[in-house]
């Protein structure tokens, strides 16, 4: 199978403990080994893979919620860091389910936020999601999310990261693979590309396996706050369109 880039492939091997071989085996060769995998399957891979190097990330929604239960049934799962970049502006209910989550699967959660607070965010830059601005969304996507999320995964030497985001959430997103260098690193789908998984499942079909997985109240159903962001992921009195904003949504988690 034809190897990766020359680009590509430098990139991947100067990835913190991606060693030689993964970068001769080109992504689509890694790809191959992928695709007819089941999710489960998919999250052990890259443990095995990656060992120490590898990571997940969660937003707390339906479908990051799920992966979270089957991180929790991996041989060696309790030792991945779970990322979760919390932006200061999340619901009250989502910090309570979290923690509850947590505590029922033995997550080992890294909280990550900006060193920047809110209240000095907004005193300094104003209420960034309300100017219409695209350069103001692009500020506060670095300063909450993008920032906040390279700091944890640098720090941590990570290599390859997981995540729950869906081929249909957006455009851009439609182009993803089930695993794509991004800056640096891989970045894991597991429940996507050509599987009956999270890419075709609607959310009351998630929510069904969640409670069969005896994951439940999942707050977005059962409240009615928009916990599924895509980018942002602001108080439920912020103007709705802002979840959807398209930058560096490739970036932040799910």
């Amino acid at each position: 199978m034809e190897c990766m880039t020359q680009g590509t492939t430098d990139m991947i091997s100067t990835a913190g403990g991606v060693d030689s071989g993964t970068a001769a085996a080109g992504l689509e060769t890694l790809r191959a080994e992928l695709e007819p995998l089941e999710p489960l399957q998919r999250l052990q891979w890259a443990l095995n893979r990656f060992g120490s190097g590898f990571a997940m990330t969660t937003s707390f929604g339906i479908q990051s919620s799920v992966l979270l239960h089957m991180l929790s049934r991996l041989s060696g799962g309790e030792t991945v860091p779970v990322i979760w970049v919390d932006t200061g502006y999340l619901p009250a209910e989502t910090y309570r389910y979290a923690s509850t989550l947590c505590e029922r699967l033995g997550t080992r959660l890294v909280v990550a936020q900006s060193s920047m607070s809110p209240a000095r965010m907004e005193a300094v830059h104003g209420r960034l999601w309300e100017t219409g601005r695209e350069q103001d969304l692009d500020l506060y996507l670095r300063l909450r999310k993008v920032e906040p999320l390279e700091e944890a995964l640098s720090g941590r030497e990570v290599s390859c990261w997981a995540s729950g985001v869906r081929r249909g959430q957006t455009e851009l997103r439609k182009t993803m693979t089930v695993l794509d260098p991004i800056r640096e690193r891989l970045s894991l789908r597991p429940c996507c590309v050509g599987q009956i998984g999270m890419s075709s499942i609607t959310c009351r079909s998630m929510t069904c396996l969640s409670i069969r997985s005896s994951i439940r109240g999942i707050p977005p159903l059962a409240t009615g706050i928009p916990v599924l962001q895509t980018a942002l992921s602001l108080r439920a009195a912020a103007p709705a369109s802002v979840d959807s904003v398209r930058s560096a949504e490739s970036t932040c988690p799910e």
